[in-house]
């Protein structure tokens, strides 16, 4: 189990970076209408892409490292 608990510590932490990079877009979107500052809506949406995207990495390196061959 401790051999494993850096691999789940990072899966557990790509699932909630996924969570909140994909929650960040779906509020980004939804407040499209009330803001008229459309630089604050494309940082935000690279924000939290970026967040779907090191969740992603992290997920693929821990599943990688666990279970691939050497």
């Amino acid at each position: 189990m401790i051999k494993y608990a850096f691999s789940i510590a990072l899966v557990i932490a790509g699932i909630l970076s996924l969570l909140v990079g994909f929650w960040g877009i779906h509020i980004t979107a939804t407040m499209f209408g009330y803001l008229s500052e459309l630089r604050i809506v494309f940082w935000n949406v690279i924000l939290f892409a970026t967040l779907i995207a090191a969740g992603s990495l992290a997920i693929g390196y821990a599943v990688g490292k666990t279970f691939g061959h050497s």
